[in-house]
């Protein structure tokens, strides 16, 4: 069930020695560093806090597998969801350096937004930690101890120092980072969510937590919903979903047969529907279904609109250069990926929707990018929809929505009695 760490195996040997090196340094910092007042007590206490965060990404990784999932409650997982997501709930956001504003007060207007920016970068060994992409863990865990060097220096460091930084950090991994990206949302061959929701029994909750995605109450209120369903209920949606999907080819003019592989997004929650749709796309269209993307509920609105633009204020154009250049090679050197791509279907919770779409008001601390910075970044985002456009034609493909509205119950945290289609 677990097996992406034999996905990654190779990838992972290769760093494997940084990385095992990297968490002792990292240990150091978070466990028996010695923080004295003076000019950079506050920058430690900072690097403290985010090495702590590295540390709990580090042991979800270590301790993830089937055996331990097995032997859990589901009140150590919520605890394990805690210790990683803890910083920026809405109740500890306040006094936490991933807010721009907090980290503006105790680091300086002029060091604190770019240092909460580079601490919500560090979320993303969230996602490796769940996959056991330890490769990828290391990109972050190299970049914040180098770091960690320029802030424990004793003199006033400035944010150019800093923006210099993570500029030619970002321009060592760039390559690898747009690979990684490319493979996760397109690699039909990585079957280990497929595997999960194929096999678990949905009726129970606690089988969210293996899919490495926050759990939220709205989550718990899908995954009820999905259960109050009937088997022929769930197969009516699935149906619906699959033959849309079908007839945009036969409308189009398309030849459905050159094509074999769609991918899935849904939200969280509705493992149900999509174990019904895996399986229609196997019977009726013997195409090979994999999971594209599993759309989390937000868990803290004010978050994501202080750091939604923080990446154009961390890389410059020789690193978004690189990024799309390595795009094109991946994509060129994969066609098997590319010529088997049918398309997407995606199932929507209308609520979960209209929440993304309605973004909090961003903190006046937060970072911002300059004109010639938003330039950049612009010129790199429609730089990457343009590859995907010319490698993923929509002209060659198909698309389809299936909208489920979720009733505002609430959500069950035992386990409920009904029909179990497991495999």
């Amino acid at each position: 069930m677990f097996d992406d760490q034999y996905y990654y195996k190779l990838l992972n040997a290769r760093a494997d020695a940084r990385y095992f090196k990297e968490r002792e340094q990292l240990e150091w910092i978070a466990k028996e560093m010695k923080i004295h007042k003076g000019p950079k007590e506050a920058r430690m206490r900072y690097a403290r806090s985010v090495a702590q965060f590295l540390l709990s990404c580090i042991d979800i990784e270590q301790k993830w597998s089937e055996e331990y999932f097995c032997g859990a409650s589901q009140v150590q997982l919520k605890r394990d969801q805690e210790r990683l997501y803890g910083e920026i709930i809405p109740d500890n956001y306040a006094r936490s350096v991933w807010n721009p504003t907090f980290a503006a007060k105790v680091l300086g207007p002029e060091c604190g937004p770019i240092l909460s920016a580079i601490a919500a970068s560090m979320f993303e060994n969230i996602v490796s930690a769940y996959r056991h992409m330890r490769f990828a863990m290391h990109w972050n865990q190299d970049m914040f101890l180098n770091l960690f060097q320029l802030l424990n220096q004793d003199r006033k460091v400035t944010v150019d120092e800093i923006r210099e930084l993570m500029c030619s950090q970002y321009e060592r991994c760039a390559k690898e980072k747009m690979a990684v990206l490319l493979h996760i949302r397109y690699d039909f061959q990585n079957r280990t969510r497929k595997d999960i929701i194929e096999t678990l029994d949905w009726s129970d909750p606690i089988n969210l937590y293996t899919l490495g995605c926050y759990v939220s109450e709205r989550a718990m209120r899908r995954n009820a919903y999905m259960n109050s369903l009937s088997a022929d209920e769930v197969h009516a949606m699935a149906d619906r979903l699959v033959q849309d999907f079908r007839r945009g080819f036969f409308q189009g003019g398309r030849d459905i047969l050159a094509k074999r592989v769609v991918g899935i997004r849904y939200p969280l929650g509705m493992e149900r529907l999509v174990r019904a749709v895996i399986r229609l796309f196997r019977s009726e269209t013997h195409y090979v279904s994999y999971i594209m993307r599993i759309d989390e509920d937000p868990i803290n609105p004010q978050y994501t609109a202080d750091h939604s633009y923080d990446m154009a204020c961390l890389v410059d154009e020789l690193c978004c250069k690189e990024a799309l250049d390595s795009g094109l090679n991946e994509l060129q050197a994969n066609a098997e990926m590319v010529d088997a791509a049918g398309g997407h279907v995606v199932i929507v919770d209308p609520l979960q929707r209209e929440e993304t779409a309605r973004p909090a008001e961003p903190s006046p601390e937060r970072i911002a990018p300059d004109e010639a910075q938003n330039k950049v970044w612009e010129d790199f985002r429609n730089g990457y929809i343009s590859l995907i456009n010319k490698y993923f034609s929509a002209s060659a493909m198909s698309h389809a929505e299936l909208e489920v509205p979720v009733p505002m119950t609430e959500a069950r945290t035992e386990v409920p009695e009904g029909e179990n289609e497991n495999v």
